[in-house]
């Protein structure tokens, strides 16, 4: 079951990358995608999970030293997050996704709006929950895994296609 849920994780992301590097170039239709992945894009998933265990381990090793600067780091990183996708999916580079300089710039580009993608990101995440919360008592048994990547899959393609519109304005 795990293997199958890394492999249903990885699909899922790989075509949550493709939702934002279309929607970024003003693609929006999934009948209007093109049926193959850019090579570029194939290795995006993995370089977000490196971004967050790199982020993870320094909020980790930050909580571990001074308990606010954990809690503060991990706001930031929460702030931060969003542009760090959208420079990994700009450049493709997972370094350039984790220099700050790159990211407060994608932010500074982005202007007061970033806020705002922040706040509907964090309702879209919260609303999954919400929606697994509701769904799930009325399930039981075998069929309550796929209800929760169901909902999981769906909210993060929402993200995805939000990340991609702010990035085409």
């Amino acid at each position: 079951i795990v293997l199958v849920e890394l492999g249903i994780m990885l699909a899922a992301s790989r075509y949550g990358f493709k939702i934002i590097a279309l929607g970024s170039r003003g693609i929006v239709r999934a009948s209007d995608f093109p049926r193959e992945l850019d090579e570029d894009w194939t290795n995006l998933p993995w370089k977000l999970f490196a971004i967050s265990v790199v982020q993870g381990a320094l909020v980790g090793w930050l909580a571990w030293y001074q308990p606010v600067l954990g809690t503060v780091a991990v706001f930031v990183v929460s702030f931060t997050f969003p542009a760090a996708v959208i420079v990994l999916v700009q450049s493709g580079s997972f370094f350039q996704a984790m220099n700050p300089g790159y990211v407060m710039d994608a932010m500074r580009i982005i202007g007061w709006p970033y806020a705002l993608l922040c706040f509907f990101l964090f309702l879209l995440s919260t609303g999954a929950q919400v929606a697994l919360a509701m769904v799930l008592p009325m399930f039981d048994g075998r069929i309550v895994l796929p209800i929760v990547n169901f909902a999981f899959i769906y909210f993060g393609w929402v993200m995805a296609s939000l990340l991609g519109y702010v990035m085409f304005q």
